[in-house]
């Protein structure tokens, strides 16, 4: 890849904005001479809501080709947006390489044990933080697990009050019409302290992970036929588990594109091709049946995938940035 001078660089700071405030811009030249603009919306989903207010600010102050960079696959909304403006869209995994960045060290440090060595005491962990907004998938998977009477065993974080919206959830179960766990106490804390799972740049609950067998993954979108995989996903993978995902129909599939494996002979994957419909009560059957799995029969399983936990953990921290690099230089090399 060549220097380019006259390609301009934009993206946002701080980390979640899609504010036109917030917009950065690379290199500091003047800005009449791009020929290129090349906009990062890489940290969020590309929602219709933000991203139109943003376009019709941006598209006006330059002229050129523009290019959208997102980290997600399928998009009906980037795609409308590229009719609409004029521009087009490029992908790279933005969140890959977020969690390379966040995540590095881990594999040196002694905060883990060996898979097979452990003892567990839970079938699953289940940190949830926004419940709220576009991620009410988090209070319809509540529900199921409640009515599989599979919480109290397990661990699981939940807000009293989602954080993004300020609203209550008992209220967000009513709008949207969902049977509340009977005789549930909210919040949930996974540590009976703080409630970690607001902390995505970091994994500071390994203490409660190395008890659970099994990590389920609320992802950030779920609905919509795009796939876009944020650094959620890696926590398991870094903290050596086995994971199932309430995300995006296909998102297992999009994982084993990478290089990763999954668990389709410890139970049935097939939730990952359902819609969005019967995709979470799936899944809450798994942790149902997980759940309610012997102290014999979780050790032979724990056995069983050793050699998946391990590969997924070395391939993060080994060959999977080599999939990434070539991903994106390839994208750069398109700007060309």
């Amino acid at each position: 890849m060549q220097s380019r001078s006259d390609i301009g660089l934009h993206w946002f700071d701080p980390f979640g904005s899609t504010a036109i405030e917030d917009m950065c811009n690379v290199p500091k030249i003047d800005w009449g001479d791009a020929k290129l603009r090349v906009v990062f919306w890489d940290q969020e989903p590309f929602y219709k809501e933000t991203s139109t207010k943003f376009l019709k600010k941006f598209m006006p102050m330059y002229d050129g080709k523009k290019i959208l960079i997102t980290s997600e696959k399928n998009s009906k909304e980037v795609a409308l947006a590229c009719d609409t403006y004029g521009i087009t869209a490029d992908y790279y995994f933005f969140h890959g390489w977020a969690a390379l960045d966040w995540y590095r060290g881990y594999n040196h440090s002694f905060l883990s044990q060996p898979w097979s060595d452990r003892v567990f005491d839970h079938a699953f962990i289940c940190p949830n933080n926004i419940v709220g907004g576009k991620r009410t998938h988090r209070l319809l998977l509540l529900s199921e697990l409640g009515k599989r009477k599979c919480i109290d065993q397990n661990l699981i974080s939940f807000p009293a009050t989602c954080p993004h919206e300020g609203r209550s959830v008992h209220e967000l179960f009513q709008t949207h019409g969902l049977l509340f766990p009977k005789n549930l106490s909210l919040p949930l804390i996974i540590d009976h302290d703080r409630n970690h799972a607001s902390d995505s740049h970091r994994i500071d609950f390994w203490t409660q992970a190395m008890q659970c067998f099994c990590h389920v993954v609320t992802e950030t979108v779920y609905d919509d036929i795009r796939i876009h995989i944020t650094e959620k996903t890696f926590k398991p993978i870094v903290l050596q588990q086995p994971f199932l995902i309430v995300g995006n129909r296909g998102a297992l599939k999009y994982l084993r594109n990478y290089g990763f494996r999954t668990f389709g002979d410890l139970w049935d994957e097939g939730y990952d091709d359902l819609d969005h419909e019967h995709r979470i009560s799936a899944v809450a059957d798994i942790c149902e049946e997980i759940t309610s799995w012997s102290p014999q029969k979780m050790r032979q399983a724990q056995l069983e995938i050793a050699d998946v936990v391990k590969h997924n953990h070395d391939w993060f921290y080994g060959g999977f940035q080599d999939v990434l690099w070539k991903e994106t230089c390839e994208m750069i090399n398109r700007w060309q």
